[in-house]
């Protein structure tokens, strides 16, 4: 097994880097930028097609094709699994981003939603990655991560797949705003008859899933049946998918029946180990010409040089026993040079250019014919990116109560309510995330401030498994033994549990919304992240706009005669009857889902602290205090069902901790796992912090408005008694 570290060179490079940006993008607005102007620039240049070809009713079952070149997945040889592995390890990846803050109480968007959960499969056991790396694993095939730079720089996994990828991945990033594309794209997806769909699924397994998507999106497509304008898009987003896909399978037909000869795949392998070849070969000739003097020309003669070498007496004999196999074996001055596989490769291509008549043929084998993309706009935002990176790095200091991070968390005030209204409309502008980051500084630092008070079981401890769960069991133990059951009168009357409700309204609107970016589809596989994006898809209801959270609430306030505006619009986050720090939590749930990586510690940590605040006492009795006044508690009895420790959300909540410091404490050790333990903390305790404005502004905003009611009724109640 040889060491590759370089990148491939050309056009193609351009490519694979845009792969890797786009697989890492959450965070950086400058990709999301990218991603969104290369994809409206495709669909600009994608004519509309008419209805009747994208509304006739999808057949998922695979029947005879132009795929049927293709072997099934299960038969396939290493290669052509690894040609196809982008696409086979980001199935689903279009629909990514198409649930968040502000649109699930959407039907089109619950639906669709239901078709990435269905492609998702229920857990990372469950997934079409982790089916598709039992494949490679089968034919010993090691990938790195999708997320990787060297997964998109390895030279067997096909550059047409990325490309086809790339289109996924950036329709992913931005597929809420263009919902009627990406409706379109997942019905072509859906009507298509490749078998490589799910490729490493059971056949029934596949067909099944592939028949719900269909039913799905056909729902989706309802909501759309009178709006021209909207089908233009449909069609549009249909039309992009099936362009994409024809040509990714005339490539995948081409590598499959072998049309790109050896000579390519060598000439590849050559040009990956140029530069670390010269200076080590000064008395070699080859085709009377010094070796040097080869590896000296500007460009690289790569057709001369592989016909000099084929036909030199480095390469006679049989496989096995020619001078060359001698030279790279133990002892020999090439040994480690060229792993087993590579010199397999050699063999064949040198049995290849034999049957050639002694020349070796070099095509132009590639992504001919995809539109790349631009050189100097690819170079000039690679040094933006670095440099917004390098910017990140330096503005996150691990260091408790740093200078410059108090310093950042303390300059100004941030108007939550502006800030609320542009991330639920997906304001990815650098300004915006900015003040997103500020935010989140903000409310850590001064979590960190408060670490030596509040209460017992909030107060810091080393970790360790076993006296991390104990320390979870007592504060859920803790807050259950606070429950008294009603007896009589709440304490609050109807009014009043209105007006709470109300004031309520922003944070419960976007239920979930801390996590509505974890869900990246290149770690579909991998348990921490789904357990995550479990407990996101339940908060949404699995797709089921009647589970929804955010609906079900939003039905309870239209039950409540609570009119209040749509959550993405101005006018509910300027509307007045809400308190300004109403938008405290929500403000800092949304700004944090935004660094999904740069905060998962804290993250995590905060995720367990909203998990557990929907058990124990408090929503006991709120319960009943609903029933009381004949108000539906189907939001708190849901929190109190879903959220259990038994293997609930606060049970994933748990877990994905345990998981992720596992992972710190195995590969960076004790010191690091501390620092990260801390942060974990940090992030449970700043719930707390995010709220303590709020619970004392509903104190306020309840005396101002109920206490004068009451002092009223009070003094008319005691003059009645005289």
């Amino acid at each position: 097994m040889n060491g590759r570290f370089l990148p491939i060179e050309g056009e193609e490079a351009l490519l694979r880097d845009q792969f890797h940006r786009f697989a890492n993008a959450r965070e950086n607005p400058h990709i999301l930028a990218e991603a969104k102007e290369w994809l409206v620039g495709l669909l600009a240049s994608t004519p509309a097609i008419s209805s009747e070809e994208w509304c006739i009713e999808p057949s998922p079952i695979i029947g005879k094709s132009e795929w049927d070149f293709l072997p099934s997945p299960e038969t396939a040889d290493a290669d052509l699994l690894a040609f196809h592995a982008p696409l086979g390890l980001l199935e689903g990846a279009w629909l990514q981003s198409v649930a968040v803050a502000g649109n699930t109480d959407s039907e089109p968007v619950n639906s669709l939603f239901a078709c990435y959960l269905a492609l998702l499969g229920k857990d990372d056991s469950c997934s079409p990655a982790f089916a598709y790396r039992g494949l490679l694993n089968q034919n010993r095939m090691s990938l790195p991560a999708a997320t990787a730079w060297q997964f998109a720089h390895n030279p067997r996994i096909s550059a047409a797949a990325l490309h086809f990828a790339n289109l996924q991945l950036a329709l992913g990033l931005h597929s809420a705003a263009l919902l009627p594309e990406t409706v379109g794209f997942t019905l072509a997806y859906v009507q298509s008859p490749s078998p490589w769909r799910l490729p490493a699924l059971n056949s029934d397994h596949r067909d099944a899933i592939l028949v719900n998507v269909g039913a799905q999106v056909n729902h989706a497509l309802l909501a759309f049946s009178e709006d021209a304008e909207s089908h233009n898009r449909i069609s549009k987003g249909f039309a992009l998918h099936k362009t994409f896909e024809a040509h990714y399978r005339n490539k995948l037909r081409a590598f499959y029946q072998r049309l790109r000869p050896k000579a390519e795949e060598v000439a590849q392998m050559i040009r990956r180990k140029l530069p670390f070849a010269r200076g080590y070969h000064a008395k070699v000739k080859l085709g009377g010409r010094g070796l040097e003097e080869w590896f000296a020309d500007t460009p690289f003669d790569m057709l001369g040089f592989l016909k000099a070498f084929s036909v030199s007496s480095f390469a006679q004999g049989n496989k096995g026993n020619r001078p060359f196999d001698r030279l790279t074996r133990f002892g020999g001055p090439m040994f480690g040079v060229f792993d087993n596989e590579e010199m397999e490769l050699i063999d064949a291509w040198l049995d290849e250019t034999l049957a050639n008549h002694g020349t070796p043929q070099l095509n132009a084998y590639g992504t001919d014919g995809l539109k790349q993309p631009d050189t100097a706009t690819s170079k000039s935002l690679a040094t933006r990116v670095y440099t917004h990176s390098r910017q990140a790095d330096q503005g996150f200091d691990e260091e408790d109560c740093h200078g410059l991070k108090l310093t950042m968390a303390f300059l100004g005030r941030i108007d939550k309510r502006k800030l609320f209204h542009r991330l639920v409309n997906q304001d990815f502008q650098p300004s915006t995330l900015n003040l997103a980051r500020q935010r989140v500084e903000r409310v850590l630092a001064q979590t960190r401030l408060s670490w030596f008070g509040g209460n017992p079981n909030q107060r810091f401890f080393s970790y360790d498994p076993n006296v991390f769960t104990q320390r979870i069991k007592q504060i859920h133990d803790t807050e259950i033994s606070k429950y008294k059951p009603l007896r009589g009168s709440p304490s609050l009357r109807r009014e009043e549990l209105i007006w709470v409700i109300r004031q309520l309204a922003p944070a419960i609107l976007v239920d979930g919304c801390w996590l509505q970016h974890i869900g990246n589809p290149a770690t579909q596989d991998q348990r921490k992240s789904r357990l995550l994006q479990r407990i996101y898809a339940e908060e949404l209801g699995d797709g089921r706009a009647d589970w929804n959270h955010p609906k079900i609430y939003r039905d309870l306030l239209n039950d409540l005669a609570i009119d209040l505006p749509n959550i993405a619009s101005r006018d509910f986050a300027e509307e007045p009857s809400l308190l300004n720090s109403s938008f405290d939590l929500p403000s800092y749930l949304l700004a944090i889902s935004q660094f999904p990586r740069t905060y998962l510690p804290e993250l995590l940590g905060l995720n367990l602290a909203i998990e557990l605040s929907g058990l124990g006492a408090g929503y006991l009795r709120l319960a009943e205090e609903f029933g009381y006044w004949k108000i539906n508690p189907l939001i708190v009895n849901l929190h109190l069902s879903i959220d259990n420790l038994a293997g609930g959300h606060a049970a994933m909540a748990c877990e994905a901790i345990q998981l992720h410091m596992d992972e710190v404490l195995s590969l960076a050790g004790a010191d690091m796992g501390n620092k990260t333990w801390r942060r974990i903390w940090t992030g449970y305790r700043s719930l707390n912090c995010a709220t303590g404005w709020f619970k004392l502004a509903l104190i306020t905003g309840f005396l101002r408005h109920f206490m004068p009611q009451r002092l009223l009724s009070f003094t008319k109640n005691d003059y009645n008694s005289i």
